[in-house]
């Protein structure tokens, strides 16, 4: 599992894709208005069952419009498992790089059933024209609104096509896990450990400390604080020190 800048921002874009497919079943395949003021919406969801709710239910023409109407049902219940899946594969990209390639078809699956929902709202419109039983005047008013989802899809590739080639690949968390990657194994470390590598270490650690302190007196020399012959005492002090240490 690795999350980079990339995976984050164009998984998102996926699953916005495939959500606005999804989502988009409720712009209506037509919508109208009576004059009455009532308003009359007939979207994908509303064709899950196989029948028209409103434009076309009172039609005298149920055998040549029963065909139409199950197909376009038929239909939106495809599109809204297509992109339910969609939406689910543009989420679990966000952490799985394999699964970009999926992500990638998918979306562009669904701008193209978007394409063909916008498609069927002036299908939907024609068959209405001819067989609805609603009077022409409600029907001259109908308008369908199935392109919004297009619009909106469209809009998310372009910036998910974008976002693919610009946004770099910068890994979250890189260094922690160089660090766990490099870190030294205790398979091959020796059971018992090197007794004269601590000492080792404590004389080296004293033996600059005192270099540093002579290289402090030498500052306050040249500053006035110290006199010369202070000077030759606290540096002979230091380096008789080592000497019997070196003993």
């Amino acid at each position: 599992m690795k999350i980079t800048l990339r995976s984050v921002i164009v998984g998102f874009l996926a699953f916005a894709i495939g959500s606005s497919a999804l989502f988009g079943l409720f712009a209506p395949l037509l919508a109208a208005k009576t004059q009455f003021g009532a308003h009359i919406r007939e979207n994908g969801f509303g064709l899950f069952p196989l029948t028209s709710p409103y434009f076309l239910q009172d039609s005298m023409h149920v055998g040549k419009i029963k065909l139409v109407v199950s197909a376009i049902g038929l239909y939106c219940i495809l599109q809204c498992v297509v992109a339910s899946v969609a939406a689910a594969v543009g989420a679990v990209s966000v952490f799985f790089k394999r699964a970009e390639k999926f992500a990638k078809v998918f979306s562009i699956v669904c701008l193209v059933m978007t394409f063909v929902y916008a498609g069927l709202g002036f299908v939907y419109l024609y068959y209405a024209n001819l067989y609805s039983g609603y009077s022409s005047d409600i029907i001259n008013r109908a308008i369908p609104l199935s392109f919004i989802p297009l619009v909106v899809c469209a809009i998310i590739f372009v910036a998910y096509a974008v976002c693919g080639r610009v946004v770099p690949e910068i890994t979250f968390c890189e260094k922690k896990f160089r660090s766990l990657a490099s870190a030294p194994s205790n398979e091959n470390t020796p059971c018992k450990a090197d007794a004269s590598a601590p000492a080792a270490a404590q004389a080296v650690g004293e033996e600059e400390r005192k270099i540093e302190l002579i290289r402090q007196y030498a500052g306050l020399l040249s500053e006035g604080l110290l006199t010369q012959e202070e000077f030759d005492a606290k540096k002979g002090e230091l380096l008789r020190g080592k000497k019997e240490e070196e003993r």
